[in-house]
């Protein structure tokens, strides 16, 4: 299996109970994904944040990202079936799929 990672862009802004709604259809969506070992991480992004530019100072406009989540699909193919089952798209969300690239593990040096 390979490791995909599905990056979460805004495309609206939501009111409080859209909000609540979205958290409960996307728990519902990832709890039984991560019991099977196909969700292997899921992160949201906190409002906070801090750009650290290159030194020659060029800085891309902000993408919105709002978090990812790591999965386990065959391929490319598979991981983006799976994204379009994302329940946060009903609700305004983009979701970039990226294959990864195993650089650095933890505990491996």
């Amino acid at each position: 299996m390979q490791q995909f990672a599905f990056l979460y862009r805004p495309t609206q802004l939501l009111d409080e109970d859209a909000l609540a709604r979205r958290s409960v259809a996307i728990r519902e969506w990832v709890l039984p994904l991560r019991e099977q070992g196909v969700v292997l991480c899921v992160c949201v992004f906190d409002d906070a944040a801090a750009a650290v530019p290159p030194p020659d100072g060029h800085v891309l406009p902000d993408t919105g990202l709002a978090g990812v989540t790591i999965v386990q699909a065959d391929d490319l193919h598979a991981a983006q079936a799976l994204a379009r089952q994302f329940p946060g798209r009903e609700f305004g969300a983009h979701v970039e799929v990226r294959p990864l690239a195993r650089f650095l593990l933890p505990g491996n040096s």
